[in-house]
């Protein structure tokens, strides 16, 4: 994988997880103490991905989570209207923005970065960036 060679071209040595989002668990995972998870443009394709996500994640003890995923925006100005349209339209994912925050102000998780739209060919579906780690 992409994210592997950029690894060794560091002199790091990653190990890759590919998972699918659709089933009950996080499948397969052994993660080592103090691991770094990243999801790249994967939650925001499931529906509904929200709090069941964060607390499996939660549950294989990262040290912490940098998620770059394309959120539903909480704020209606045009460009973020024609976002929720496009997303309603596309039956992209709509709740792991708001479960993220009602998880660092609930304390499960906290907070460490948040950046709105920080990225994003298609102006209707930028992406957002969150690093957090479980408390």
């Amino acid at each position: 994988s992409l994210l592997k060679k950029i690894g060794l071209l560091n002199g790091i040595d990653l190990t890759v997880f590919e998972n699918d989002f659709h089933q009950d668990v996080i499948a397969g995972i052994d993660l080592p103490e103090d691991a770094i998870i990243f999801t790249s443009l994967a939650i925001c394709e499931v529906p509904g991905l929200g709090d069941d996500i964060i607390d499996k994640i939660i549950s294989l003890k990262p040290k912490i989570v940098i998620n770059l995923e394309a959120t539903y925006p909480n704020n209606n100005t045009l460009i973020d209207l024609l976002i929720k349209k496009y997303i309603v339209h596309n039956d992209y994912n709509r709740v792991f923005q708001k479960s993220i925050d009602k998880y660092s102000k609930s304390g499960r998780i906290k907070l460490l970065y948040k950046h709105e739209h920080i990225i994003g060919r298609n102006p209707l579906r930028p992406a957002s960036l969150f690093v957090w780690s479980p408390r």
